[in-house]
């Protein structure tokens, strides 16, 4: 159905108290793809929270959605709450889960020209709950920190931790290059596992970078040789520009430029296919 006719229950409770999760994927020729990957990180998500949906029949939604869709190259967002109950904190029991699919096409132009040129973040504490890697739909600190970036012309807003640790951008995961090494923040440290992040980190190894997974203090993100950020909708994008200060001179780096180029052709490769399928 038109995505303008869609309604949500008033007493719904992704609407009232933000109790859902969601999953952002790449659309292939008509299919979504690293599948696997997303369908894993969303079911951790589920056993987190305590809610229990029917994957399949969600799966088959999606690829019907695909096939249906006059976008073939996109991007699909894909919501599950628990589902319309009464409105106090405690779950409702009998509540069946609410879920939205939607495809929405996706600028390639924009992110070559942002890849070609860089872009610029600024910093900005993180103020999120303490299980970012549950990949809920509680998204107003992340909304606060992208507000202060675009107020001040730029990007992304990377996220500090209250100990002046680096955790990762309200939209994208961080990396940075130190001395020929790839460092990013760990899991450990409750980052979001973005599949980007995952996949470019496996990519990576198998080409014989050296990655490094670990705490990052704030300051060496203005000493770092190169910065670059990673997500479903921007692929691997290099950082020029961090608050005033550049980064290589304003240009991206060889390596993120190396990287970038590799990650393009390795998503070139995929088939589209997926476990939806």
């Amino acid at each position: 159905m038109p995505l303008d006719d869609v309604r949500v229950p008033a007493l719904d409770r992704g609407f009232l108290f933000g109790d859902a999760l969601y999953e952002v994927l790449r659309v292939k020729n008509g299919r979504p793809i690293f599948w696997e990957e997303h369908h894993e990180r969303l079911q951790s998500g589920l056993d987190a929270v305590q809610m229990r949906v029917d994957m399949p029949e969600i799966e088959r939604q999606m690829q019907k959605l695909c096939a249906a869709s006059v976008n073939k190259t996109g991007m699909i967002y894909l919501h599950i709450t628990r589902g319309v109950g009464p409105r106090k904190h405690a779950f409702a029991i009998d509540a069946t889960p609410n879920v939205l699919i939607f495809i929405q096409p996706l600028d390639a132009e924009d992110i070559r020209r942002k890849q070609q040129n860089g872009v610029s973040v600024i910093l900005q504490p993180d103020l999120r709950w303490k299980r970012p890697d549950i990949k809920s739909s509680n998204l107003l600190p992340n909304c606060l920190a992208v507000n202060e970036s675009v107020r001040a012309q730029a990007s992304e807003a990377i996220l500090v931790s209250e100990r002046g640790q680096l955790t990762e951008g309200a939209c994208s995961n961080l990396f940075l290059v130190i001395d020929e090494q790839i460092v990013t923040p760990p899991l450990e440290q409750r980052i979001l596992g973005g599949v980007t992040r995952l996949k470019l980190i496996e990519m990576a190894r198998r080409q014989g970078y050296d990655i490094i997974e670990r705490t990052i203090d704030q300051m060496e993100i203005f000493t770092a040789d190169e910065v670059f950020l990673t997500s479903t909708s921007i692929d691997v994008m290099p950082v020029v520009k961090i608050q005033e200060q550049l980064v290589n001179g304003g240009h991206p780096g060889k390596m993120t430029k190396t990287l970038a180029q590799a990650f393009a052709r390795m998503m070139e490769s995929v088939t589209g296919l997926s476990k939806a399928a």
